[in-house]
């Protein structure tokens, strides 16, 4: 289990989390429903954040 008071994990946790999170709000604004696409997306976020950039 990893140690939750290490500030490195929480800053990566946190990061990890804002990452999911503007992959999941990017696939509801394309108006994705299929969640098998959704976990799909973020197994590879850096691809989908890539994307999301260039939408922007």
């Amino acid at each position: 289990m990893p140690d939750m008071k290490n500030d490195e994990y929480k800053k990566g946790y946190e990061d990890a989390m804002i990452d999911a999170y503007s992959i999941v709000s990017y696939a509801r604004e394309q108006g994705e429903t299929d969640v098998r696409q959704v976990l799909n997306w973020l197994g590879d976020p850096e691809y989908v954040l890539e994307q999301i950039e260039e939408d922007e």
